[in-house]
């Protein structure tokens, strides 16, 4: 839902609007992903 406010947001030019939501959509992702179980490995590696 954040990413399509975020496109309408676009549209009219609000550069703070879109980054407001994209802030939240990270946020949201973030919390999302807790409640999965998944944690981030802050010493990966990726070649």
């Amino acid at each position: 839902m954040q990413l399509n406010n975020t496109k309408s947001t676009a549209n009219i030019g609000n550069m703070t609007g879109i980054m407001d939501n994209l802030t939240q959509a990270d946020e949201y992702l973030t919390n999302s992903l807790k409640g999965l179980g998944y944690t981030q490995n802050k010493n990966l590696t990726i070649a």
